[in-house]
């Protein structure tokens, strides 16, 4: 006598179900990184002076979480954590002292144009490239176009922007980056 064997079709999980899965998951990071929290902080604070980057740090590090596949994978999460953490700091040091030297090698070569007297070419040539910075900023969604006025032309700084606009000191930053990515995209094919 043989049996028969009777194969059934994998279940589907209703879409409720998936949001409870969900749910689930953002619960399971946030009970991880709620009790990991002070301490992340305390190492931040003790390797950066900075709270604005620290800030930042515990952001990402929460982001970082939230894109993890599986969190079983972290067989030691305090350990796991602070070295995340760890990296990510690294990462944005290295990431400042990048623009630093970008500033002092734009300030030196402004320097350098500054000796030299524009002429009457020269003079026009930067005059239609300043109209096309304000075309291509007009064209940009509100509130990027004030925001970079705010910094650029009144040189208030992130911060004062950010309360300003109720964001944080890093959305200011990422809204005049993206801003200035554009108009540098947009005028890359740009010539007198």
């Amino acid at each position: 006598m043989s049996k028969t064997v009777v194969l059934f079709k994998p279940l589907s999980w209703p879409q409720s179900m998936g949001r409870q899965m969900q749910q689930s998951r953002q619960l399971q990071v946030g009970v991880l990184y709620d009790n990991h929290y002070e301490d992340l902080k305390a190492f931040l604070s003790a390797n950066c002076r900075d709270q604005g980057v620290v800030e930042v740090i515990l952001q990402d590090v929460y982001l970082r979480l939230m894109e993890m596949d599986d969190l079983s994978v972290m067989q030691t999460p305090a350990a796991y954590l602070n070295r995340l953490a760890h990296n990510l700091l690294i990462d944005h040091f290295r990431r400042r002292q990048r623009e630093t030297q970008r500033f002092v090698e734009e300030t030196e070569h402004a320097w350098e144009l500054a000796d030299e007297a524009p002429g009457l070419h020269e003079e026009l040539h930067y005059r239609q490239q300043l109209d096309a910075y304000d075309t291509i900023l007009a064209q940009l969604p509100p509130p990027a176009p004030e925001i970079v006025y705010l910094h650029r032309v009144l040189g208030l700084t992130h911060t004062e922007i950010a309360r300003r606009f109720g964001k944080s000191k890093s959305w200011v930053e990422k809204s005049i980056a993206k801003s200035l990515l554009h108009c540098r995209n947009k005028l890359r094919d740009f010539e007198p």
